[in-house]
């Protein structure tokens, strides 16, 4: 099979014999090979089904502010010939979305609507409402100034087993469990200008709700450092990083971007025993050398939390272990907050006064303090807390060192 001019691979497209019965089902097997390429096959299940085809709504702008109900329709139209057994509606959006109720014939995981499956006939020609708008709100903690978003997509019933299957693969779970409340039922509006069915054009399935959401609810973003002492070769531990201390979360799901950066300055003195998750070397420039990332040698390093949420009130830290190697006093190094990623025109760390905190090794005095501060008092073998902060626990899970209060 030959790649488009660009080099992409094309779509295949499959297409049943002409009186294939709806229902019919089996396994393909599908081979793919290029020069000097070894051939790479998959196989999966394809079901023949009766064609329809939904339409999703136009899409919906809205205004609002955080912690603030909002009342969006949903809608969807059968724009084909033939009746719609049933629609299924599934919902991707910013973890800004909540929800103010509940629905029977809907599914929530985390406080955020996923889908809504309604068993109606939707006749050929006709477009339907849902009897009451979405009960939907932002959380309180929701970003502002900004912009969030809410997609929708439209698939039959068929369909949508075929797509829990797909997420259940990767992400078990990520549809919940269905609501407590009463059926939100679709209702027909007017003309337009189940299982054994599928949609014969999913371009059209699409639609959005855009929230512009207004006010004055940043994030604010410190640095946690630490202090230790200890005879040269001794090895002690830090956790250091950063906190959001709020009020609001800052929420990448949508580009994938990390949430934050942070980098490390070791002390004079000092040097890294091992690279901790989620770190890379900083270079003699500054920037992280992604060309050597585990270089031990390096006298900073970059972290990014794990994910695309940061938490209001959440704290990301990275399990540090410095080795003294020369036991100078008030060896300082450095934690600095490096101006994040940033969707839109949000303004994520307004509150610059708290992005620096120091790391001291054998400190003789006490060293100002700016962000967050761990203190360890490393002897021979014990480890004695001297000084602490409240922690939070991430409300996601991380794969970096994570306290709880």
């Amino acid at each position: 099979m030959a790649t488009e001019p660009n080099g992409v691979m094309p779509d295949i497209r499959f297409k049943p014999v002409p009186g294939a019965p709806a229902g019919t089902s089996g396994e393909v097997k599908v081979t793919v090979s290029a020069k000097d390429v070894s051939p790479a096959s998959t196989t999966f299940a394809v079901t023949i089904g009766e064609g329809v085809d939904l339409a999703a709504g136009p899409p919906v702008e809205l205004s609002s502010t955080p912690g603030a109900d909002l009342a969006p329709p949903l809608q969807v139209g059968n724009v084909g010939d033939t009746t719609a057994h049933g629609a299924v509606a599934v919902f991707y959006g910013d973890y800004a979305f909540a929800v103010s109720k509940q629905h029977s014939n809907c599914t929530y995981s985390e406080g955020r609507l996923t889908s809504c499956t309604f068993t109606e006939d939707l006749l050929a020609d006709k477009t339907y409402v849902t009897k009451e708008p979405l009960p939907l709100k932002l959380r309180p903690d929701t970003e502002a100034p900004g912009s969030e978003w809410l997609e929708i997509a439209w698939v039959t019933p068929a369909e949508f087993e075929i797509l829990k299957k797909e997420i259940a693969r990767s992400n078990p779970g990520w549809f919940g469990t269905p609501g407590t409340g009463s059926r939100l039922e679709l209702v027909e509006k007017a003309s337009i200008d189940r299982a054994g069915q599928v949609d014969l054009d999913p371009t059209n399935n699409w639609t959005q709700i855009t929230v512009q959401v207004t006010g004055d609810n940043p994030a604010d973003l410190a640095a946690i450092g630490g202090s230790a002492s200890g005879a040269a070769g001794t090895v002690v531990p830090l956790d250091l990083g950063l906190k959001n201390l709020g009020p609001a979360t800052i929420d990448h799901g949508r580009s994938g971007e990390p949430t934050s950066q942070v980098n490390i300055q070791l002390p004079p003195g000092s040097s890294l025993t091992e690279m901790p998750e989620g770190c890379v070397a900083l270079g003699g420039n500054g920037q992280p050398d992604h060309s050597n990332p585990g270089n031990l040698a390096a006298r900073g390093i970059a972290c990014w939390p794990a994910g695309y949420l940061f938490i209001a009130g959440t704290q990301a830290t990275f399990p540090v272990k410095l080795r003294i190697d020369e036991a100078t006093a008030n060896a300082t190094g450095k934690v600095m907050v490096v101006t994040p990623y940033c969707e839109d025109n949000c303004d994520p760390n307004y509150n610059e006064s708290n992005n620096n905190a120091d790391i001291a090794l054998n400190a003789s005095v006490s060293l100002p303090v700016t962000g967050v501060q761990v203190g360890l008092l490393v002897g021979t073998g014990t480890l004695l807390l001297v000084a602490g902060i409240a922690l939070f626990v991430l409300a996601r899970r991380r794969r970096f060192n994570l306290s709880a209060s």
